[in-house]
């Protein structure tokens, strides 16, 4: 069973939603509902949904609002809207779907289905590194894994050196992997789980979207609130969340 929220500000437009996935999906739950931004932005962080349809126009700002205050997008998005100007912006954010009102609910259930497919593999997934973790964690004063990150994939897995991941990129429920020598990877493990698989090893979490090796850091400027340089001269935004609390790990002087 997967958690659904709804955040729409159309009364009649979530009761409409809550019943179409009542009808084709009754396995899944929608755990609550909101018509603000603020409401919004509680339930999620409060509930942990791990798909929401969400509308751009809400009463007190859009759902691109909501989505640009939340530290950690971890669910898959569903656009729900009157308008259809907006589609761009919403798949650039990685959204699952698109659907126009009125809803059709051929379009709702197709969008669903490809939401929980990808919430499935995500979770089926993370179980299988788990359990290669635990494994090479046993072993490895015998066998020198340390420093070693195993990525599955469909017809097995990568062994990585972490030494060699200049950054990682978030893109919804997938992760690109940039490494040394111009290589990339792309890993349907998200940004949170390398950021918590790689804390030990100098990674540093800059925004919602970039995870970065500090070993391959080249350059850090004060300019635009922060850019930060790397090793493949790439230039990124710290986020200006991030920056106290990475000038402190770097040790930089507060000026």
């Amino acid at each position: 069973m997967k958690k659904l929220a709804i955040i729409d500000d159309e009364k009649d437009s979530r009761q409409y939603l809550n019943t179409l996935i009542r009808e084709n999906f009754p396995n899944e739950f929608v755990i609550g509902e909101a018509d603000s931004v603020n409401v919004g932005i509680n339930l999620i962080t409060s509930l942990k949904p791990e798909i929401v349809l969400l509308d751009i126009h809400l009463e007190d700002g859009s759902g691109f609002d909501l989505l640009n205050k939340i530290e950690l997008i971890d669910f898959e998005i569903i656009f729900v809207t009157a308008y259809d100007k907006y589609a761009i912006k919403a798949f650039q954010l990685s959204a699952i779907g698109y659907l126009l009102k009125p809803i059709d609910e051929n379009d709702l259930i197709k969008a669903l289905k490809k939401a929980l497919t990808i919430t499935n593999l995500n979770n089926n997934q993370e179980k299988i590194q788990e359990k290669i973790n635990k494994y090479f964690t046993a072993i490895d004063s015998l066998l020198n894994h340390e420093g070693q990150i195993l990525l599955p994939d469909s017809n097995g897995f990568y062994a990585l050196n972490v030494k060699d991941i200049i950054r990682i990129q978030g893109s919804g429920s997938y992760s690109e992997i940039y490494l040394v020598k111009n290589q990339k990877l792309i890993s349907s493990f998200n940004l949170s789980w390398f950021e918590n698989f790689l804390e030990k090893y100098r990674f540093f979490r800059i925004s919602k979207s970039h995870l970065i090796n500090l070993t391959h850091l080249s350059r850090f400027s004060k300019t635009d609130g922060g850019i930060i340089y790397m090793s493949d001269q790439t230039s990124l935004s710290l986020s200006p969340q991030r920056k106290e609390l990475f000038k402190s790990i770097l040790k930089l002087p507060n000026k």
